[in-house]
């Protein structure tokens, strides 16, 4: 097996049609189908998947004793998988077509390499989650991670070797929805893992309007829990305390109507980091005012 594609699963019939066709298109480009599988952790087990009749992909669906959220999902689906690469997709998002072909041939010699790909919004306007070359660049690089954000939209547009996956992250298990992708990218980059990237489009990010990633306030929630985790399991403390300010900082800097304040003053190294990455790599995957264009 080749690629395990595992989706957290939660009340998403709705969705199911799409994501299921998207695979098989993706499968469909490949000239072994059978190196494919797509394991469906369901995370409502008082409620049923309902899957497409006609599925010519091997397709498993992994029932939750109890709702346990979308790491612990992930890490059950991980349990099961027998792939040698992983893609963590999500419920209500797509792959394209050339996704598994060209993801498997861009990885390489890396632990994961991340695609670019498309963000749809509820009013219909689409948009790349990349503009640029050199904003891709910057994926390799761990210090935007901590001084401007996550820079990957989701885990969707990852291929993963599953061997590469931190120990650290399967073992400690976030209860808030949110950030846990963000924390295997940290530990991943902690560890010094190979990050490549892959300028084709290889996936859709479909905002359903109650994405997880924009409310705001679960996901300060999510990250100060994060934060526990990661000192927890020993990451480098001064990463720690960079990361502590920037999600105060950044939260105050949302909250306030004024861009100049005295926190950029105190905060003067991540401000300043945070224009250059603005100016040399093109600014924030998805701004502030897209999360609320809505």
């Amino acid at each position: 097996m080749d690629i395990s594609i595992i989706t957290p699963f939660y009340k998403g019939n709705d969705f199911i049609f799409l994501l299921t066709e998207s695979i098989q298109k993706a499968i469909d480009q490949l000239k072994d189908k059978k190196l494919v599988e797509h394991i469906i952790v369901n995370d409502s087990p008082e409620y049923d998947v309902k899957l497409p009749e006609k599925l010519s992909y091997n397709l498993r669906v992994v029932n939750n004793n109890e709702n346990q959220g979308i790491h612990q999902s992930r890490v059950n689906g991980l349990k099961h998988a027998k792939g040698e690469f992983i893609i963590f997709l999500d419920q209500d998002d797509t792959l394209t077509p050339n996704a598994l072909k060209s993801q498997l041939y861009s990885i390489e010699s890396s632990d994961i390499c991340v695609g670019n790909g498309y963000f749809c919004f509820p009013n219909g306007d689409i948009k790349p989650i990349y503009k640029n070359k050199l904003m891709m660049r910057s994926l390799r690089r761990e210090k935007p991670y901590i001084y401007v954000r996550d820079l990957i939209v989701s885990p969707g547009q990852v291929i993963i070797r599953k061997d590469s996956i931190p120990l650290a992250w399967k073992d400690n298990i976030l209860k808030l929805n949110g950030t846990d992708d963000y924390l295997l990218w940290l530990l991943m980059l902690d560890e010094r893992k190979k990050i490549s990237f892959n300028e084709d489009y290889v996936y859709t990010h479909i905002d359903s309007g109650v994405n997880l990633s924009f409310n705001l306030k679960n996901m300060e929630k999510s990250m100060n829990e994060l934060l526990s985790i990661l000192k927890e399991v020993n990451y480098n403390s001064n990463k720690i305390k960079l990361l502590e300010r920037r999600t105060s900082y950044k939260g105050k800097l949302l909250e306030s109507t004024s861009k100049f304040s005295f926190d950029n003053v105190i905060n003067l190294d991540i401000f300043l980091y945070n224009v250059y990455y603005r100016i040399f790599y093109g600014g924030n995957v998805i701004s502030y005012k897209d999360m609320v264009k809505k």
